[in-house]
């Protein structure tokens, strides 16, 4: 089996999957590489406080979770890519 042919049944796959539930999937999905990666975690966290010194800790730890959230929206979404067209961007976007 080639790369592209993989690639496309596993993009039929997902995008048979409702997008409420991929983006549960995905969301939880991100939800546990924050929790299993601390490294990439800190890093996040390093960063935002570099560039937000006047946040609290608790408010840092918040923006990276949304940030881990959001990766999880993203790619949940991202298999609708190919599905997009000039009458429906509208509604997707």
């Amino acid at each position: 089996m080639t790369s592209q042919r993989f690639a496309d049944i596993l993009l039929i796959c997902f995008q048979g999957i409702p997008l409420p539930v991929r983006k549960a999937l995905f969301t939880g999905i991100f939800r546990l590489f924050y929790h299993l990666v601390p490294r990439q975690r800190l890093i996040a966290a390093y960063n935002l406080r570099r560039a937000f010194p006047e946040k609290s800790d608790d408010e840092i730890l918040r923006i990276v979770r949304g940030v881990y959230q959001n990766m999880g929206i993203m790619a949940a979404e991202f298999f609708d890519i190919p599905l997009l067209t000039k009458e429906n961007v509208g509604e997707m976007v």
